[in-house]
C-alpha cells in the first residue's frame, strides 16, 4: 500500500516527520474522523464498533470517490 509506504518515507526521512507531508495527510484524515465519532457515540447513543464502522465507511467512502473520479462519470483529474 503506498500508504504505508509513504508514511515509512516520512519516519526514515531526517528532521522532524510530522513536517512531512503524507504522515500530516493521514493525521488530518484521522483528525477529521474524530468529531463524527464523537456524534455517533454521544449523540446517537450507539456503542464504539458502531463509531468506528461509520467512521470507516464515510472514510473509504471518501477515498474511493477520490480514487475512482467522482464513481466513473469523468476521469479523475485530482488523483
Amino acid at each position: 500500500m503506498s500508504v504505508v509506504r509513504d508514511v515509512r518515507k516520512a519516519f526514515a526521512a531526517p528532521g522532524n516527520p510530522l513536517r512531512q507531508p503524507a504522515l500530516l495527510q493521514l493525521v488530518f484524515n484521522v483528525l477529521l474522523f474524530v468529531p463524527l465519532g464523537f456524534f455517533v457515540r454521544v449523540l446517537a447513543g450507539r456503542g464504539v464498533l458502531t463509531a468506528l464502522a461509520a467512521g470507516f465507511g464515510l472514510s473509504l467512502l471518501v477515498e474511493t470517490t477520490q480514487l475512482t473520479g467522482v464513481w466513473g462519470v469523468y476521469p479523475c483529474a485530482y488523483r
